[in-house]
């Protein structure tokens, strides 16, 4: 079994750093909602990221469907935490569903032995869709300099998911 790069152990660490930030300020703060979504995403991005230490003793396609859950996990997480910050009902069932369906094909991709590349851009369509689903949402009036800036890096993101396809 290959070694581990620190840099592949750095990630996991950090986002469980941030989710453990996040899920203080919520347990602080509980009426702020979006600091426990914002917990759920970070911890899901380090659960993605930790599928990766099992590459080599797990099949592609049960790496592809615990992957695919966590990092759509993650985006959904996130786009709720947006949503609730800008004190807006979040259409849950809508990205959950959205979520769900894109990890369901990107399993069965998996099992029908597609290309690689073919379950990443699905992975980057449905991150960029439900990113769009928060920005839409997300606008809310006496916005502060902080959501402001949350709004401006979502937008980047979005345009350079869809860029990158």
């Amino acid at each position: 079994m290959p070694e581990l790069s620190s840099l592949e152990l750095f990630y996991p660490f950090a986002l469980t750093l941030v989710a453990c930030g996040f899920w203080s300020v919520f347990k602080l703060r509980p009426e702020m909602r979006s600091a426990f979504w914002f917990a759920i995403s970070f911890a899901s991005g380090a659960m993605a990221f930790g599928v990766e230490f099992f590459r080599f003793v797990i099949p592609d396609h049960t790496q592809a469907l615990f992957g695919a859950s966590f990092y759509n996990s993650m985006a959904a997480c996130f786009v709720m935490g947006i949503i609730l910050r800008a004190s807006r009902k979040p259409p849950k069932l809508a990205i959950f569903s959205i979520a769900g369906l894109s990890a369901l094909t990107i399993w069965i991709l998996s099992l029908l032995d597609f290309h690689i590349l073919i379950r990443v851009c699905l992975a980057q369509f449905t991150a960029g869709m439900l990113l769009l689903t928060a920005l839409i949402y997300g606008r809310q009036r006496g916005q502060t300099l902080t959501d402001k800036a949350v709004l401006g890096i979502v937008s980047l993101i979005t345009i350079l998911l869809f860029y990158s396809l």
